[in-house]
């Protein structure tokens, strides 16, 4: 009888311990935190989350955006913004007010905000100018030429490092390098001019009547393939006779966001057969 009593003494006690919750106690936690140097929404349910390069341009007064999402090595789904201003607030892009713009190109179709009447919400919600790092937050509507559209829900960035035009507040002024292998000779530019515009930077290197050239987008570290349908794309004219990149690849090997510095390794073949190897450059845009 003492040995029954004992036993539901101690399940009383252990039910009052461990099983009564008290009203102080803390709830779980649940971590919603967004992954910084990532963009990040909801198409119709799907995610997205990818690398994106953000460029502020303050002459022009505009902000652009990019990320490209790699579906297969020969197809990709690219977003872009295009906010005409560069403060922190609240942008508006629909069928008419045009001046800002989302575009979605997702399985080959374009979408745009500027088709939608409801479109699309941009808020910049930080810009910070002392470690160039933006956030902001995004959602709406897109349609295409056909009237189809997708919804854009939980969109949101931050704390990611921007870029701005030389000569902006902590640019500096270094000397660009520019070389390579050419029909098994060197290639050293005796002048080289590195330039971004709208989130694309290019590089051409002169030397007596040739040129070689590079456009690719502002992008992290990284190999990407060069080809004429790219967004990386190479050049070689000689006396006037432009040369397209067939084929090739361009390796970022480091990107310093806040300096616009480039270094990369590139080779690539062109239309009329010659080759580009062993290139290296290091500019700043």
């Amino acid at each position: 009888m003492k040995n029954q009593i004992f036993k539901i003494c101690l399940i009383f006690v252990l039910v009052q311990v461990f099983g009564c919750k008290s009203d102080n106690d803390p709830a779980p936690s649940v971590d919603n935190t967004i992954e910084p140097g990532y963009l990040y929404f909801h198409r119709d349910g799907e995610q997205y989350k990818d690398t994106l390069n953000i460029f502020i341009d303050k002459v022009n007064n505009k902000i652009t955006i990019s990320s490209t999402e790699h579906v297969l090595p020969s197809q990709f789904n690219k977003f872009n913004v295009t906010i005409n201003g560069t403060e922190v607030g609240k942008y508006v892009s629909n069928a008419s007010q045009s001046e800002n713009q989302v575009k979605y190109i997702y399985n080959n179709v374009e979408y745009l905000s500027t088709n939608s009447s409801a479109g699309v919400v941009i808020n910049i919600t930080k810009i910070d100018t002392v470690n160039w790092k933006i956030s902001g937050d995004f959602s709406g509507e897109l349609t295409d030429a056909n009237g189809n559209s997708i919804q854009l829900t939980s969109g949101a960035f931050l704390d990611i490092l921007y870029l701005e035009p030389r000569g902006g507040d902590g640019s500096p002024d270094i000397d660009n390098e520019f070389t390579a292998e050419m029909n098994e000779e060197t290639f050293t530019g005796t002048s080289v001019q590195a330039s971004a515009s709208a989130g694309i930077i290019k590089v051409s290197a002169n030397k007596d009547q040739a040129t070689l050239s590079l456009t690719f987008p502002v992008s992290a570290p990284g190999t990407y393939s060069i080809t004429p349908d790219s967004a990386y794309k190479a050049y070689y004219r000689n006396n006037g006779t432009e040369h397209i990149a067939q084929y090739g690849q361009i390796t970022i090997t480091s990107h310093d966001y806040a300096n616009n510095i480039v270094h990369a390794s590139f080779n690539f073949t062109t239309s009329d057969g010659t080759e580009i190897k062993n290139g290296t450059l290091a500019i700043v845009y």
